[in-house]
């Protein structure tokens, strides 16, 4: 699904799975992966790996590199595993995110042969020589069969090309920005703050924070208050809890509310109240 989702949007017929390029490193007490957003990893590189791994393991299918972060795999046969997500297993243990199904055992075994080839593959010695993190593992995810029978989509706004891939397997529109999506109405998705949540990093939470207020907060609360959006809903999911605003044409009415308190809006956050 992501795959069509990328900005070509190609997608041949088949079975596929997400191929990420991560970085595998020991703790004291686990094993634990970078994802390749953390990488830099350039086009060349990307390349020249997926070329390499084409070579040696062509009777799982064929690799594909769409970005330097986003790899694919395209499979010549059924996968018979379930993968979890790249997104569930940044900062925990990986032996808690391992293939399962009735072909887990195979999948392990080829994870492993392709670490091997990996950690001694050229571009890694280069990579490791200018002092950068090598690329020493693949995330395989994302097997699965699309539902159908769902209702048309609204139109989104989103970098995410996973959701770009949902969006357009429903026949939802994709727009460019954020007037085209006030025009049309339709959801706009943005995950800044869940990045800086995933690199545990409270600078970057702020900071996306402050550039949310700019670059949406704000101008929908305009466009609210001049009737150009008859509600608005705001949905901000975390692991356990999550958020939920909802905002109509008559609320624009109730002056007698007054705006959450730092300290009620954080209770909310931390599902306390």
């Amino acid at each position: 699904m992501r795959r069509l989702g990328e900005e070509d949007g190609a997608v041949r017929p088949g079975r596929w799975l997400c191929a990420d390029p991560v970085h595998l490193h020991m703790t004291r007490d686990a094993l634990l992966l970078r994802g390749p957003d953390e990488l830099d990893v350039d086009t060349q590189e990307s390349l020249a790996l997926v070329d390499t791994l084409n070579q040696e393991f062509s009777e799982l299918g064929q690799f594909h590199v769409a970005t330097p972060q986003r790899w694919y795999l395209q499979l010549r046969g059924p996968a018979q595993a379930d993968f979890h997500p790249l997104v569930d297993v940044l900062g925990r243990p990986v032996s808690q995110f391992t293939p399962e199904g009735t072909d887990a055992r195979r999948w392990n075994l080829h994870a492993n042969a392709i670490q091997i080839l990996l950690h001694n593959h050229p571009v890694n010695a280069a990579r490791q020589a200018r002092g950068a993190l090598p690329i020493n593992g693949l995330w395989l995810w994302g097997a699965g069969e699309p539902d159908t029978g769902l209702p048309a989509l609204p139109a989104i706004l989103s970098e995410d090309p996973l959701l770009r891939g949902f969006a357009r397997h429903h026949g939802a529109g994709i727009v460019a920005d954020a007037d085209s999506l006030l025009a049309s109405g339709g959801w706009w998705h943005d995950s800044r703050l869940h990045q800086a949540m995933l690199a545990t990093d409270p600078h970057a939470w702020l900071t996306a924070l402050a550039e949310l207020e700019d670059v949406l907060f704000r101008p929908l609360l305009t466009a609210w208050r001049a009737g150009r959006i008859d509600a608005l809903y705001l949905h901000a999911p975390g692991d356990q809890h999550a958020l939920t605003a909802t905002l109509t044409r008559r609320a624009r009415w109730a002056l007698w509310r007054r705006p959450l308190s730092p300290a009620r809006l954080s209770a909310l956050l931390q599902g306390s109240a």
